[in-house]
C-alpha cells in the first residue's frame, strides 16, 4: 500500500527512483551470481551419486546422460534465472493491467493441465518452495513490499514483488522441463535449487530494506504509527431562542453542520469538556434522549414504555437509554435519602467530569496498570463496576457523571457482558473483547451516533476486529501473524482516544483493504488446495478402478505366476494411467482392458498359438508397456517368459499346470489412496444432509473432540465434487482438515461440528443487550 502520510518533500523524483530500482536489481544479480557457480556444481555432485548407486545400467545411463545435458545447457539456464530477475525489476514500475484475472485464470487452468499430466509433485514442490521462503523473510518481506509500492507510486502486490521469488521458481522449472529432463531428475534440481539459492533469501530481502530505509524510503516505516489528529474544539452554535440555548441539534442537524466544517465530526455540538451531559436533541428520532430539560435540569418524564414507539427500530435505542437513566436516577435518590447525602434538586451541581476529563482518567489508568491486570479487572468487575472504581480512585463516582453517561456505560457493561459470555469464542476472541471495552465507551459517550448508526464506522470497526479475529484462534495466534499485527496496531490508536469520525473512517477502510488482500492471498492457496485434492482424487478413483478389474478377473482363480506378477507390477500400470488421463470411458481404456482379457483367455485355453498370433499379441504389450514409460529390460524380461510360457504348452499337457498357483487377494502398488466409504447411516437426519450441502465456500466450522478435549477452527475452502470430500483450511490457506458429505452430516447432527457465524458479532450482542433491558423495562413498567 502506498504511504498516504509522508511528506511530499520527501518523496524522491523519477530519477531517483530508477536508481534505486537498479540498485536493488544489480544487488540481487550480484547474490544469485555467487550462488550459480555451487548450485551447478552440487547438482552435478548429485547426479554423479545417484548414477554411482544406480541398481541398473539403464538407469545409470540415464542420470549421466542427464549430467552431460545440465553441463551443455547450464550457461543457459542461468541466464534465464537472471533474465527473470531483470523482467521482474522491469515491470514492478508499470501498471497492472486490467486483464490481470484473466491471465490469473490461464495460469491456473495451466496449472490444472500440469496436474492431469502427472506432474503434481513437482506443483506441490514449487508451492512449498515459496511458501517456505514467504514465512521465512515474512517480516521484512511486508515492509519491503511497502517501499517499493512508495517508490514506484502505485500499491504493488504481493506477487509483483521480485524479492517475492515465485516466478524464479516457476521459470526454471520450465526451463528445465524444456530439456526434455524426466520427472526424477528435475525434481533433485529443485530440490537443489531451493536449499542453495534460497537458504540466505531472508539475508537479501533484509539488505534491500536496509538500502531503501538509507535512502530515506519510509525510513521510519518499522517504527512510525500513524499520526493521529485531535479535533479542533467545537464552536458554540448561535441560539435560536433562549429556550433553545442549552439544547444540541438533532442528529439531521449535526450532520448538516458537519458537512459545512461548522464542527470536527467527533464534537457534536453540546458534547463539550466542560458539561458532559448536553445531549438531548431538538426533535427527530432521538429526541428527549438523556431525560433532562436543560432550563431547569429536572427529569424529563420519558416516554412510556408501553408506547408502541418502543417496537420501532429508530426509536426502541433511545426510549431505553430513557429508562435505564429513569432507573439510575432513582437508584441514586434512593442512596442519597438512605445516606442524608446531597438533596436530589441540588444532585446537577455535583456532575463534574466531561467525557475528556473521563477519558483522561481512563488512559491514566490504562497506562499505569500493566495490560493483563487492566483486563483482569475488566473480566472480573465487568465495565461498569470497574469504571466506578477508577472514578473512586481518583475522588469521584459514577454520580460524578450525567445520567445520561451513566446509561451509556451500563448499556455497554451488558453489550460487553454478552459479547464475552458467548461459548463459542475463542480466548483470543475474549481478549481483544476486553481491551476494545474502554475505547468503545469513549466513543459512545464522545459521539452519540456510535450506538445509534449500526453503519457508523466505530461500530463497524468493532465488528471487524471481532470477525478477524475469531480466525485467529489457535496456532495462527500470535504477534507474528500480520492480522494480528494490524489489529495490534489499530487497538493502539484506539486507545489514544481522539479518534475523529474521519480517522475513524480512515482506520476502517484501512483494515478492510488489508483483510480482503490477505483473502485474496489465502483465495490463491485455497484453490491449489482444492486442485491438489481434486488431482488426488482422481488418483483414487483411477486405483479403485484398477484394483476392481483385476480382482474380478484373477482372485479366487488358478493362475500361473507370471500372469499374476504381470498383471500386479505392468499391466496395471497400463490400466492406471489410461484411466488417469483419458477416463474409464475412453477408447485408450477399452483397449487396454481389451488386451488383458484376451491375453486371459489364451492363457486360460492352454492350447498352442500360432506364430503370428503370439507376435501380435506380444507386440501390442510391448507397444503399451513402452507408452507408459515401463523399464525397457523389464518389458523384454516378460515378452520373453510368455514366449517360454507358450512354448511349454505344445509338449504335453502336464505343463499346463507347472508353476499354477490359487490367487487369494492382490498386491497392487499404485498412486493413489485407497477409496473411503461414506455411507449413510440409517439413523441420518435429512436435514443435517441439507446443512452440509448449504455450507457456502469460506463458512467458517469448529471441529471439537471431546475425548481429547480440543477444538479446531477452519473454514470451507470448497468440495471435490468427484468423491464428496468437503477441504477445509486455515486463515493461512492451508488444509487442516477433510470430512466427507455423510460423516459431516453425523458430525453435525452429534455437536462434533458447529456452524460458525463470526460476523457483527458486536451487533449481536448490542441487540441481545438492547433486548434484555427493554423486557426488563417493560416487566417493571408493568408491574409498577
Amino acid at each position: 500500500m502506498v504511504d498516504d502520510n509522508t511528506d511530499p518533500a520527501q518523496v524522491p523524483s523519477a530519477d531517483s527512483r530508477q536508481a534505486l530500482v537498479d540498485a536493488l536489481q544489480n544487488k540481487t544479480v550480484q547474490f544469485l551470481q555467487g550462488l550459480l557457480e555451487p548450485l551447478f556444481t552440487r547438482i552435478d555432485e548429485r547426479l554423479f551419486d545417484i548414477a554411482n548407486s544406480a541398481t541398473s545400467q539403464r538407469e545409470q545411463t540415464h542420470f549421466f546422460d542427464t549430467m552431460r545435458m545440465l553441463r551443455l545447457h547450464r550457461d543457459d539456464l542461468g541466464a534465464g534465472i537472471l533474465a527473470a530477475v531483470a523482467e521482474a525489476f522491469r515491470s514492478i514500475g508499470r501498471s497492472i493491467p486490467v486483464g490481470g484475472a484473466a491471465e490469473e485464470r490461464q495460469d491456473d487452468e495451466l496449472s490444472l493441465e500440469l496436474v492431469k499430466n502427472d506432474v503434481l509433485e513437482e506443483m506441490i514442490t514449487l508451492d512449498n518452495m515459496v511458501s517456505r521462503v514467504i514465512a521465512r523473510a515474512e517480516p521484512e518481506l511486508d515492509l519491503l513490499t511497502r517501499r517499493l509500492s512508495f517508490l514506484v507510486g502505485h500499491s504493488l502486490p504481493e506477487d509483483a514483488n521480485p524479492f517475492v521469488p515465485d516466478y524464479l521458481c516457476e521459470g526454471f522449472a520450465r526451463k528445465t522441463a524444456s530439456l526434455k529432463l524426466d520427472f526424477e531428475p528435475r525434481l533433485v534440481l529443485l530440490t537443489l535449487f531451493d536449499r542453495i539459492l534460497f537458504k540466505d533469501w531472508p539475508v537479501l530481502v533484509r539488505e534491500s530494506n536496509h538500502l531503501l530505509r538509507e535512502a530515506n524510503i519510509l525510513a521510519d516505516l518499522e517504527k512510525r504509527r500513524p499520526a493521529i489528529k485531535k479535533a479542533a474544539a467545537a464552536p458554540t452554535p448561535p441560539a435560536h431562542n433562549p429556550s433553545e440555548a442549552g439544547a444540541a441539534p438533532s442528529a439531521s442537524t449535526v450532520n448538516t453542520a458537519q458537512a459545512a466544517g461548522q464542527y470536527p465530526p467527533n464534537d457534536t455540538p453540546g458534547r463539550n469538556n466542560t458539561d458532559s451531559e448536553s445531549r438531548a436533541d431538538t426533535g427527530g428520532p432521538g429526541a428527549a434522549r438523556d431525560g433532562l430539560d436543560r432550563g431547569s435540569r429536572q427529569p424529563v418524564s420519558p416516554s412510556p414504555l408501553g408506547d408502541k414507539r418502543f417496537a420501532d427500530p429508530e426509536h426502541i435505542y433511545a426510549d431505553v437509554l430513557a429508562g435505564l437513566r429513569r432507573q439510575i436516577h432513582q437508584q441514586a435518590r434512593a442512596e442519597r435519602e438512605s445516606t442524608d447525602e446531597v438533596p436530589d434538586q441540588q444532585r446537577a451541581a455535583s456532575f463534574s467530569l466531561g467525557v475528556d476529563e473521563l477519558a483522561g482518567i481512563l488512559s491514566a489508568w490504562r497506562v499505569g496498570v500493566e495490560n493483563h491486570q487492566l483486563l483482569e479487572t475488566l473480566a472480573s468487575e465487568g465495565l461498569e463496576r470497574a469504571i466506578g472504581e477508577v472514578l473512586a480512585s481518583n475522588n469521584h463516582s459514577l454520580d460524578s457523571l450525567n445520567d445520561s453517561d451513566q446509561s451509556i456505560v451500563r448499556l455497554l457493561d451488558k453489550t460487553f457482558g454478552r459479547l464475552n459470555a458467548q461459548a463459542l469464542n475463542p480466548p483470543i476472541l475474549n481478549q481483544l473483547v476486553l481491551k476494545l471495552e474502554l475505547p468503545a465507551t469513549w466513543l459512545a459517550l464522545k459521539d452519540p451516533m456510535f450506538l445509534e448508526r449500526p453503519n457508523h464506522p466505530g461500530r463497524r470497526l468493532m465488528n471487524e476486529l471481532c470477525k478477524a479475529t475469531s480466525t485467529l484462534a489457535g496456532e495462527e495466534a500470535g504477534t507474528a501473524d500480520p492480522l494480528q499485527r494490524k489489529i495490534d496496531e489499530i487497538l493502539e490508536r484506539l486507545n489514544s482516544f481522539a479518534a475523529s469520525m474521519s480517522e475513524l473512517t480512515g482506520l476502517l477502510t484501512e483494515f478492510i483493504d488489508f483483510v480482503e488482500k490477505d483473502m485474496r492471498h489465502q483465495s490463491v492457496r485455497e484453490q491449489r488446495v482444492l486442485e491438489e485434492e481434486e488431482a488426488q482424487s482422481r488418483l483414487t478413483d483411477a486405483n479403485g478402478q484398477v484394483v476392481r478389474i483385476l480382482t474380478d478377473r484373477l482372485v479366487n482363480r488358478r493362475w500361473p505366476r507370471l500372469v499374476v506378477t504381470f498383471c500386479e507390477k505392468a499391466w496395471a500400470r497400463v490400466l492406471f494411467l489410461a484411466c488417469l488421463r483419458h477416463g474409464y470411458h475412453s477408447a485408450e481404456w477399452r483397449d487396454a482392458l481389451g488386451l488383458l482379457d484376451r491375453l486371459l483367455v489364451l492363457v486360460s485355453a492352454r492350447r498352442n498359438l500360432e506364430e503370428s498370433e503370439l507376435a501380435g499379441l506380444l507386440g501390442s504389450i510391448e507397444e503399451n508397456l513402452h507408452h507408459v514409460g515401463y523399464d525397457r529390460g523389464e518389458c523384454q524380461h516378460y515378452l520373453d517368459s510368455f514366449r517360454l510360457f507358450f512354448a511349454s504348452l505344445t509338449d504335453d499337457s502336464s505343463a499346463a499346470d507347472h508353476d499354477h498357483a490359487h490367487l487369494d487377494n492382490l498386491d497392487v502398488t499404485l498412486p493413489g489412496e485407497k477409496a473411503e466409504q461414506d455411507a449413510a447411516p440409517e439413523d441420518l437426519d435429512v436435514a443435517m444432509l441439507d446443512a452440509v450441502d448449504t455450507l457456502k465456500k469460506g463458512t467458517w466450522v469448529e471441529f471439537r473432540d471431546e475425548a481429547n478435549n480440543t477444538s479446531l477452527r477452519c473454514k470451507l475452502a470448497g468440495m471435490v465434487n468427484s468423491s464428496s470430500k468437503l477441504v477445509f483450511t486455515n486463515r493461512k490457506g492451508v488444509k487442516v482438515a477433510q470430512e466427507y458429505r455423510h460423516r459431516m452430516a453425523v458430525k453435525m447432527q452429534q455437536g462434533r461440528v458447529i456452524v460458525l457465524d463470526n460476523s457483527h458479532l458486536f451487533d449481536q450482542a448490542y441487540d441481545q443487550a438492547i433486548a434484555e433491558i427493554h423486557a426488563d423495562l417493560k416487566e417493571r413498567s408493568a408491574s409498577g
